[in-house]
């Protein structure tokens, strides 16, 4: 199981390094950081493991299956929760 150092490393920091581009101000940014840090975490171990392979270490979805012990399907279907779970994660916390 990865720490949550490992996890803000891995996952968190690719994810916003570039968020403060694009002239907002800095309050701003680091509600987002810390929004969408939130959203991160809130995932399931799985579901950071299968983006963490698919986005940043760019494995194909055989590969994910493979790694982590699932059929192609289930690993799509897992990355596709994941994206929806930070959807709806930042969407609430935005309301």
């Amino acid at each position: 199981m990865r720490t949550t150092n490992e996890v803000d490393h891995l996952v968190v920091q690719p994810m916003i390094g570039g968020i403060d581009e694009g002239g907002q101000d800095d309050d701003a940014n680091e509600v987002a950081i810390e929004q969408l840090r939130t959203a991160i975490l809130s995932l399931s171990q799985k579901e950071k493991d299968v983006l963490v392979l698919y986005y940043f270490e760019s494995k194909k979805p055989s590969e994910i299956a493979k790694i982590l012990g699932l059929t192609i399907p289930c690993g799509t279907k897992v990355r596709r929760q994941a994206l929806e779970h930070l959807r709806e994660s930042i969407m609430k916390s935005l309301s």
